[in-house]
């Protein structure tokens, strides 16, 4: 694999982390009263995307290489596109609250399950690192939206 193939892999999930950081600034003006959590999970995804930028960097100095057979860029692509199909769907339509927490949920669950963040080899302990930290807040990420869910529901119950 060369230096051209590995940074397309970080470009494309670096392309990925600023496509959700879009979709969350969406929601954040759409969805005034919730705007604290969608510009916080904005924040962290542009954060995300910046760490990514850093591991190419790296990847040129170290000469690092990624695991492609542990990564699906098609799988990423297709999430990319989603995403800009909410975002274009969006405008000037109503965003319920329940409704774009299914979705930031669907995103940050979907990134889990296919591991997205998977993709070096077992020799590059500060990589690692690095995707198991993006790996995390992932969940953490889900974690956040599975609460306000859980809120709104409650609301809906009143």
């Amino acid at each position: 694999m060369n230096d051209t193939t590995n940074n397309e892999l970080l470009r494309i999930l670096e392309a990925h982390e600023i496509t959700i950081a879009a979709l969350y600034q969406a929601f954040s003006v759409r969805l005034p009263t919730m705007v604290q959590l969608w510009d916080q999970l904005a924040n962290e995804e542009k954060e995300h995307a910046s760490w990514l930028r850093i591991l190419r960097e790296h990847m040129d100095t170290e000469g690092t290489l990624l695991n492609r057979r542990s990564f699906n860029s098609v799988a990423v692509q297709t999430s990319i596109d989603y995403i800009k199909r909410r975002i274009a769907e969006m405008s000037g339509a109503e965003v319920k609250p329940l409704q774009a927490l299914a979705i930031g949920l669907d995103l940050e669950t979907s990134m889990i399950e296919k591991e997205f963040f998977r993709v070096l080899p077992s020799d590059s302990a500060e990589m690692q690192k690095q995707f198991m930290m993006l790996s995390e807040q992932t969940a953490n990420h889900r974690k956040m939206i599975e609460a306000f869910i859980a809120a709104e529901r409650g609301k809906a119950a009143l």
